[in-house]
């Protein structure tokens, strides 16, 4: 990346307590670690109370010992996602566990513009009639699915009856 770290994804769904409290040393410092849909992890309340949840996945209490713990390296940024903030365990997003949150909420056409225009390249400008329910994420897939510029831009906007 442009400042020296490396960008690492994690799917945490799938981890165990055995891989995670190795992610740091196997990465190491200046490593960005991107925390795939946290809400995945299941509070110990929630584990016990479960018979169908693998006893080996990582659970809230590994994990902050993980991010925050007496081992855990310096320089190392943890970035996590969720659709789901308000299912989070509150010890995992309590004040000075994660320095900041940041709602990815709708895009404006400005927004859009200088999505479309890093994607492709070029200086796009887009009407004033654009669709209200559009993500990074829609945008991202629609660029992804090599859709071309002309064609993004007419699933984007509304049509005038």
């Amino acid at each position: 990346s442009k400042f020296g770290y490396s960008i690492n994804e994690l799917m945490v769904d799938s981890l165990t307590e055995d891989i995670f409290k190795n992610t740091f040393s196997y990465y190491g410092e200046k490593s960005i670690i991107l925390l795939e849909d946290i809400d995945s992890i299941e509070s110990s309340k929630n584990r016990n109370n479960k018979n169908d949840t693998k006893p080996d996945t990582i659970g809230i209490s590994g994990l902050l010992n993980s991010i925050d713990g007496v081992a855990t390296p310096e320089n190392i940024i943890i970035v996590a996602t969720t659709n789901h903030i308000d299912k989070l365990d509150p010890a995992l997003i309590r004040d000075g566990r994660f320095d900041m949150k940041i709602e990815m909420g709708y895009m404006t056409k400005e927004m859009v513009q200088d999505y479309l225009s890093n994607a492709f390249n070029d200086n796009v400008e887009i009407s004033d009639n654009l669709r209200t329910d559009l993500t990074p994420a829609i945008i991202q897939k629609m660029v992804l699915d090599h859709n071309t510029l002309k064609e993004i831009i007419n699933k984007i906007t509304l049509k005038r009856k």
